[in-house]
């Protein structure tokens, strides 16, 4: 399986801002760290996302009609 590793972003984990940090990720969160403590793994896929935020494990679940639209979960 691939990791992928999201590199200079502002993060906030829940407990803490980093405003330097990485994410380091396959199907499941790695590793969540400052870049200060960012060590390179071979085989891994880097993006740099300086200027973003990231909320790791923040998933948006709700939904509703607006607009004339309607969602349907089934």
């Amino acid at each position: 399986m691939t990791v992928t590793v999201l590199k200079h972003a502002t993060i906030y984990t829940g407990l803490e801002r980093i405003d330097d940090g990485y994410v380091r990720f396959d199907d499941k969160i790695l590793a969540v760290g400052d870049m200060f403590d960012y060590r390179a793994q071979s085989g891994e896929q880097t993006f740099d996302l300086q200027g973003k935020t990231l909320i790791p494990g923040f998933i948006d679940v709700h939904a509703h009609g607006g607009y004339g639209f309607v969602n349907i979960i089934s």
